[in-house]
């Protein structure tokens, strides 16, 4: 888990080169983006491995800090089709808000975002869907849908303001 954290989160170990455009025969025009599929294949083949340890350390150390790191940060490279990384991210924030409830989890979100706030040279965000998959995943009170609504509307860089 650490070693998935340090490549896939922290660092940036699919580097995305600029986006190549050009048109193809039939004149449409195409984006091509090198993933360097090197990488992305080394982490399909050890993926079930991952998975296993995120489960393993949920039932074993449900407090781990890796466990928050995977939650709140977003995975540094654009995801392939079976977005292997952002389905990573909503176990273990499902799993976040089981064990630490609502507004533990919201105190978690708003240390994230005022931390990315201080530190200027960071350009993390937080993926607001994932609150919004917990809503509807999760069986929450009305008092904690209440709480999320009310965390979106108090912190604009979620991406709502106060008159919506």
């Amino acid at each position: 888990m650490t070693a998935y954290s340090h490549c896939y989160i922290e660092t940036n170990a699919i580097q995305q080169d600029i986006p190549d455009l050009h048109y193809n025969n039939a004149g449409h025009l195409e984006v091509v983006v090198d993933l360097h599929s090197n990488v992305l294949s080394q982490l399909n083949v050890i993926f079930p491995l991952i998975y296993f340890s995120l489960l393993y350390l949920q039932s074993e150390q449900a407090d781990h800090p890796i466990l928050l790191k995977i939650a709140l940060n977003s995975i540094n490279y654009c995801p392939g089709f079976d977005a292997l990384g952002l389905w990573l991210q909503r176990k273990a924030f499902i799993h976040l808000i089981q064990t630490e409830g609502i507004p533990t989890t919201l105190n978690h979100i708003a240390d994230y975002i005022n931390l990315s706030s201080v530190n200027d040279s960071s350009e993390r965000s937080f993926r607001i869907e994932l609150l919004w998959y917990a809503v509807m995943k999760l069986n929450l009170s009305k008092v904690d849908i209440a709480l999320v609504v009310r965390m979106l509307k108090d912190h604009s860089k979620l991406g709502l303001s106060n008159d919506r």
